[in-house]
């Protein structure tokens, strides 16, 4: 557990939290007027604050290092619609079927249009242009409506690559929107999700992470067969647990949706006897993983294979698979300002 996770653990949730709140809006007003040619100066002093050694960029060679440099030198258009947790639903489902989506109760551009009457008693809301702003409702009659309005609206008018700081800038390039998911109830325990790591259609790493977000979150690391390894990476391990019933499919699937990218973590619920998809990571934690032993860093890092050729933000490496499914949702939804959908009145269509 490094010191920030440490920090979280011993203060008040509402002092951490804006103690965070103020830090992060400093972060992000020196990071939205940063030039683009200081932006490897300026990662290469946030990796060595935060974790406290030099990030060699031009020959990188962990794990750590080897997230940086992507997100340098890959944040490419693709990345940007399939992080989207919106626009991903179209390429997942062509993948691998639309019966393994987490099914979708609404999407909006804007958190006013929210019916929140017509929301079933649970749900969760996500920012699809972003990684863990959630508003998880297990039961709609405590929710704050209005506190969740202002939060949405503030998630909004963000732009999730400049802020904490991270520089995840695949992120500039999904669109803002609000969407609402099924809430998962995973028999009243904890949500176990599978998070596999692979490079070009190979899985070389698979972490099984419980109570993700929270700070009982939980995670052990196993290689592709479901060897245990001792390896720690920044949350404490759990306690012995079993193989997922269906962990060979999760397995085919990740190597079938990660073929094309250099690396890409792919997550997946082992729930109510299917598999359901999760979300496609390329930063995981921003490439700030605190590994015990440090040697795993290494270990992971050659694994690896980064793309020949460094290519500017928002560039496209031209892969057919995910530019397809981008002009079909233009086509099909004819704006990117969707209608408000009816929980299961109206369910959401499958081309979308």
């Amino acid at each position: 557990m490094d010191a920030r996770t440490r920090i979280k653990t011993k203060l008040p949730e509402s002092v951490y939290n804006f103690l965070v709140a103020r830090r992060d809006a400093r972060a992000y007003r020196e990071m939205s007027v940063l030039d683009t040619k200081d932006y490897p100066t300026k990662l290469m002093q946030l990796y060595e604050r935060r974790m406290g050694k030099s990030l060699d960029l031009e020959n990188p060679r962990t794990f750590n290092e080897k997230i940086q440099w992507l997100k340098l030198y890959d944040s490419s258009a693709e990345k940007g619609m399939l992080a989207d947790k919106y626009q991903v639903r179209a390429w997942a489902a062509e993948q691998i079927g639309a019966e393994h989506l987490i099914p979708l109760l609404g999407v909006w551009s804007d958190p006013s249009e929210i019916d929140f009457d017509a929301l079933p008693n649970s749900f969760v809301l996500k920012a699809t242009h972003a990684s863990g702003w959630n508003i998880i409702v297990p039961d709609k009659a405590d929710l704050d409506v209005a506190k969740a309005r202002r939060k949405m609206r503030r998630w909004m008018e963000t732009d999730f690559a400049m802020t904490k700081p991270t520089m995840e800038l695949h992120y500039r390039y999904c669109s803002r929107r609000i969407i609402a998911e099924e809430f998962m109830d995973f028999d009243h325990g904890e949500p176990v999700d599978y998070r596999f790591f692979c490079s070009y259609g190979e899985v070389f790493s698979v972490w099984e992470d419980v109570a993700s977000g929270t700070l009982s979150h939980r995670r052990n690391i196993y290689d592709p067969e479901w060897n245990l390894l001792p390896s720690v990476a920044t949350w404490p391990k759990l306690g012995a647990t079993k193989k997922p019933v269906h962990y060979d499919e999760m397995l085919r699937y990740a190597q079938d949706m990660s073929r094309d990218f250099s690396f890409v973590r792919v997550d997946f619920y082992d729930y109510d006897e299917t598999v359901l998809f999760g979300e496609m990571t390329f930063t995981p934690m921003a490439g700030y993983v605190v590994f015990e032993p440090e040697s795993f860093d290494a270990e992971l890092g050659g694994c690896i294979a980064l793309p020949q050729k460094k290519i500017a933000p928002g560039e496209s490496r031209g892969i057919e698979s995910v530019l397809s499914i981008d002009c079909m949702q233009m086509r099909d939804a004819g704006t990117s300002r969707v209608r408000r959908m009816r929980y299961k009145q109206s369910p959401p269509r499958k081309t979308l």
